[in-house]
């Protein structure tokens, strides 16, 4: 007896959580997984491609930013060279990257900083406004002695819960001005590996 098989025919897989799971159709992917290119794991859920998930790389493009002796400033970023998943807004908050997805991320940035002198800056990552999770201080990136330049960079790995941000704070105890040079080389950026 031949009969055409209909949807409700067809019962969704069940994925694997352990003991096995159930043959069956794929269940339908949502709004967006294809662009995001997402694919289909053992457990039946849609994943995002290890290293081609959300991820964000942000420069600063709006002038250089001073930030006064003896101040605490949070460095402000303009423009986002790609940004995958909404983590960085380019007209409010502009110095946060937020994690719109929970998971395992590496992260960093670089700086151009102009006019100091010595050691005098100590850089924090900021956590939700209020808990430093990593800290750069000025001796391990002295001022040279050619153009009055330092050049900090940092990278590493942590984990984030959904809607966590950081932003990168900037004191200055230089005794002068410290200007965070605008352009490509200002950058902060996030890329979810997990």
């Amino acid at each position: 007896d031949w009969r055409t098989i209909v949807a409700a025919d067809l019962p969704v897989m069940v994925g694997d959580s352990g003991s096995g799971g159930t043959k069956g159709a794929a269940p339908a992917p949502g709004a967006g997984d294809a662009a995001a290119n997402k694919f289909l794991k053992a457990d039946g859920t849609y994943q995002d491609p290890v290293g081609l998930g959300t991820r964000v790389k942000t420069h600063m493009s709006g002038g250089d930013q001073t930030v006064n002796d003896g101040n605490t400033d949070t460095i402000l970023f303009q423009t986002d060279l790609f940004d995958v998943g909404a983590m960085h807004d380019t007209s409010s908050n502009t110095g946060r990257i937020t994690f719109t997805t929970a998971g395992f991320y590496l992260y960093g940035f670089t700086l151009q900083l102009l006019n100091g002198s010595g050691d005098g800056y100590t850089i924090t990552i900021r956590k939700n406004g209020t808990t430093t999770i990593s800290t750069i201080y000025g001796d391990q990136f002295l001022f040279d002695g050619l153009d009055n330049r330092s050049s900090p960079q940092f990278s590493t790995l942590d984990v984030f819960s959904l809607n966590d941000y950081i932003e990168i704070r900037l004191l200055n105890t230089s005794g002068g001005n410290i200007d965070v040079e605008d352009g490509i080389m200002t950058n902060f950026w996030a890329q979810r590996v997990a």
